[in-house]
C-alpha cells in the first residue's frame, strides 16, 4: 500500500497516504475524487487549527477560480466518505463563516513494508521477503513521493513558524469575474476602498493610483522594487444578486510565499463591514505590531443603501480619471448617491473633491465662486455625518486653503484627516501645498515626501516634489525632479509646464518656451499654459509674441472660464504695472486659488514692493 519510509496519517479506522492521495478504511480503499483527497490532505496537515475557506480553496485549486459552492461540495463528499455528520462531527468541524478544522486525534507513522514470515531456525534463516528497490520505481511514483513529502514538510513547517513581518503592501486591482465588463467600475472601486481600509491598520499601503500605473502582468519583483513594498494583495470580486464576494490572498514578494488567503461574502448593504473584515484579517496575519484594535473598520459601520453605494463607486471611478469631462460625470454620480442615501458621508466628500478640482488651477473648468461654495457645503455635510472620515476633513481643508484663504483653519482640518488615516496620501499632498502657501518650505517637503512614499508613481505628487524645490529657489533640483516625472509619463502636460517655469527662473527662455508649447499641445490648450508661454515670451523680449498670447486668452474666454490671474501674469512679464494691478484685483474678486502662493512664488519676486501685492490675497 505505502512506499517504504513514507509518513502516513492514521485516525480512527482510517489511514491516509498523502503521496498517493489514497484513503484506506482497514484494508479497503475508500473511493474519492482527487480534489476531495487534496482537501483531506490540507485539513490533516493543518490538524487542530482552522483552515480559512479562502486559504483552503487556494491550496486545493491553486490555478483555478472556484466558487465557494465547490468547496462546500468537496467537504460534503469528504464527510460522506468518512461517515461523518456536519452536526456532532467526529472528524471535520465547521467554523461558521470562516472555514473548517480537522478535530479527530491523528498520528503520523512510517508505513513499513510487509515482511514474509520466518519459520526456520536461527541456524537456517529464511531470506527476507523481497521489497521493491527504489531504482525500480517508476519515475512518476518517485516524483509523486518527493512532491508529497515536500508539500507535507512545508505545511508542517508553517504550523510552527509565524508569518514573516510585513509593514508595506500594495493592493493589486481586484479582477472582475462577473463576465460583464460594465462591472469593472465595481472591481476598481472595491480595490480602492479595500486599500483605504487597510491603510487604517498601521500598514503602509500604496495608493491605488500608483498601482494602476503598473502595466498588467508586472512581475512581483518589479512591483516590489517600483512601489517599495514587501507584499501584495491580489484577488477577485464578484457582485451578483445583491451579494458581494471577495477572494483575496496575501503574497510575500521577498519569498513568493502565500501568507494568507480567504474568501468573504455578504450582502451589498453590509459591504463596509466586509471590507473592514478583510483589512483586519490581513493586518493580524502579517504582524503583531499593527494597531488593529478599532482602527481597521470603516469610520461609519451602518449598512449602506446598495444603489447609493453603486453610484458612489461609479463616481470614484470617474473621479480617478482626472479629466474635466470625467469630473463632471463624477459629480452626477455622487449627486445620485446622495439622492439615494442622504446620510452616506463618502458621497459628500467625493462631491466636494470633484467641485474643488473643477475650480482648481489644474483644470480651471468652473469659476471658483460657482464651484467652491458647493464643494464647501458638501465637505461640511460629510464632516457632520462622519467626523472620523479622513476624506471629508481633507475635502474641507482644501476649500479652507484654496477658497477661504484660511491657512491655519486648513491645517487644522489636514491634521484631523491625518489623525483619522495617516495613510491617506491626498491629505499629505494637499497639506504640503498649504505649507508652501505659508512659506513653510521644510514642512512642505516633509509632507510631500510622505505623500510620495504612499503614492510613489503619482504624477501630481512627483510634480509636487519639484514644486517644493521650485519654491525653495533650488531650480536645478526642481528641473531634475520634473524630468524624472516625465520619465514616468512623457505626455504629462503639467510636468512640461512646471519644468518650463523652473527654466524661466534660470533665464533659459528658449527651452522654457519649448516646454510651454508642448504643454499647450498635450493639455488641449489649457489657459494656464498659454499664460506661462506669454510670460516667457515677455521676459525673453518678444513683446509681440507675448501680446499674441494675451489675445488668445481673451478669445478663449469667450468659450470657457479663463482666470484673471493668467492675464496678470503676462502683463507682469511685460512689466506693465497698471494692467498687472488691474488684473490682480480681478483675480482677488474671483477668489483665485493661485493667489494663496503669491507671497512666496518666484514668479512674483519682481513685485514684492507692489502695495496691492503686499496687502496679501485676502485683502
Amino acid at each position: 500500500m505505502e512506499n517504504p519510509g513514507q509518513t502516513a496519517f492514521e485516525f480512527g479506522a482510517f489511514r491516509f497516504d498523502p503521496a498517493e492521495r489514497v484513503l484506506y478504511r482497514g484494508p479497503e480503499r475508500v473511493p474519492m475524487s482527487p480534489k476531495v483527497a487534496d482537501t483531506l490532505f490540507v485539513l490533516l496537515a493543518h490538524h487542530g487549527r482552522v483552515v480559512e475557506k479562502g486559504e483552503l480553496m487556494q491550496l486545493v485549486w491553486p490555478d483555478t477560480f472556484v466558487e465557494e459552492g465547490g468547496l462546500t461540495r468537496n467537504i460534503s463528499a469528504l464527510r460522506k466518505a468518512l461517515g461523518d455528520e456536519a452536526e456532532g462531527s467526529r472528524y471535520i468541524e465547521t467554523i461558521p463563516k470562516r472555514g473548517y478544522r480537522f478535530v479527530a486525534p491523528i498520528k503520523e507513522a512510517l508505513a513499513e513494508p510487509e515482511m514474509g514470515s520466518s519459520t526456520g531456525s536461527l541456524d537456517a534463516p529464511q531470506p527476507p521477503a523481497r521489497r521493491p528497490h527504489v531504482a525500480a520505481m517508476t519515475l512518476a511514483a518517485a516524483v509523486l513521493l518527493l512532491v508529497g513529502a515536500a508539500y507535507l514538510a512545508w505545511f508542517m513547517w508553517t504550523r510552527g513558524h509565524p508569518s514573516p513581518r510585513v509593514s508595506s503592501v500594495a493592493v493589486l486591482p481586484l479582477k472582475n469575474i462577473s463576465g460583464d465588463a460594465s462591472q469593472d467600475y465595481f472591481a476598481e472601486g472595491m480595490t480602492e476602498v479595500m486599500a483605504t481600509e487597510l491603510s487604517k491598520t498601521g500598514l503602509r499601503v500604496i495608493a491605488p493610483a500608483s498601482v494602476r500605473r503598473l502595466p498588467p502582468g508586472t512581475p512581483l519583483g518589479d512591483i516590489g522594487r517600483r512601489l517599495d513594498v514587501e507584499a501584495v494583495i491580489q484577488g477577485t470580486v464578484l457582485q451578483s444578486g445583491g451579494r458581494v464576494r471577495i477572494n483575496a490572498q496575501l503574497i510575500d514578494i521577498r519569498t513568493g510565499q502565500m501568507l494568507w488567503a480567504d474568501s468573504y461574502q455578504d450582502d451589498l448593504r453590509d459591504v463596509l463591514s466586509l471590507q473592514a473584515e478583510v483589512a483586519d484579517a490581513v493586518a493580524r496575519k502579517v504582524t503583531t505590531e499593527v494597531a488593529v484594535s478599532g482602527k481597521s473598520g470603516p469610520s461609519r459601520m451602518q449598512p449602506v443603501v446598495p444603489d447609493a453605494y453603486q453610484a458612489y463607486l461609479r463616481g470614484r471611478f470617474f473621479w480617478n480619471k482626472r479629466s474635466e469631462p470625467a469630473l463632471r460625470k463624477a459629480v452626477e454620480y455622487f449627486d445620485e448617491a446622495i439622492t439615494k442615501d442622504g446620510t452616506y458621508a463618502p458621497a459628500y466628500a467625493g462631491l466636494a473633491d470633484s467641485w474643488a478640482l473643477l475650480a482648481s488651477n489644474s483644470y480651471d473648468a468652473v469659476p471658483p465662486r460657482e464651484a467652491m461654495p458647493r464643494a464647501k457645503a458638501a465637505a461640511l455635510r460629510a464632516v457632520e455625518l462622519d467626523g472620523g472620515l479622513a476624506e471629508a476633513h481633507t475635502s474641507l481643508a482644501y476649500v479652507r486653503m484654496a477658497y477661504d484663504w484660511d491657512l491655519p483653519g486648513a491645517d487644522r482640518e489636514f491634521q484631523q484627516a491625518i489623525r483619522c488615516n495617516p495613510g491617506y496620501a491626498t491629505a499629505h499632498h494637499w497639506r504640503a501645498h498649504c505649507y508652501l502657501a505659508g512659506g513653510r518650505i521644510d514642512a512642505a517637503f516633509a509632507e510631500m515626501r510622505q505623500a510620495l512614499k504612499l503614492d510613489p508613481l503619482s504624477l501630481p505628487v512627483n510634480v509636487g516634489v519639484g514644486w517644493c524645490s521650485y519654491f525653495a529657489r533650488r531650480y536645478d533640483e526642481a528641473i531634475t525632479q520634473y524630468r524624472k516625472t516625465l520619465e514616468l509619463e512623457p505626455d504629462f502636460a503639467l510636468a512640461h509646464q512646471t519644468l518650463g517655469m523652473a527654466l524661466v527662473e534660470k533665464h533659459d527662455y528658449r527651452d522654457s518656451i519649448a516646454e510651454f508649447q508642448r504643454a499647450i499641445t498635450l493639455s488641449g490648450g489649457a489657459p494656464s499654459a498659454f499664460a506661462s508661454l506669454g510670460y516667457a515670451y515677455a521676459l525673453a523680449g518678444s513683446k509681440a509674441d507675448a501680446e499674441a498670447q494675451l489675445a488668445r486668452l481673451a478669445e478663449l474666454s469667450q468659450r470657457r472660464y479663463v482666470p484673471a490671474i493668467y492675464m496678470a501674469l503676462v502683463y507682469l512679464g511685460l512689466r506693465d504695472g497698471q494692467r498687472f494691478s488691474s488684473w490682480l484685483s480681478k483675480a482677488r474678486e474671483e477668489r483665485s486659488e493661485y493667489l494663496i502662493y503669491y507671497r512666496f512664488d518666484p514668479n512674483f519676486d519682481a513685485v514684492r514692493t507692489d502695495p496691492l501685492f503686499r496687502q496679501g490675497p485676502g485683502a
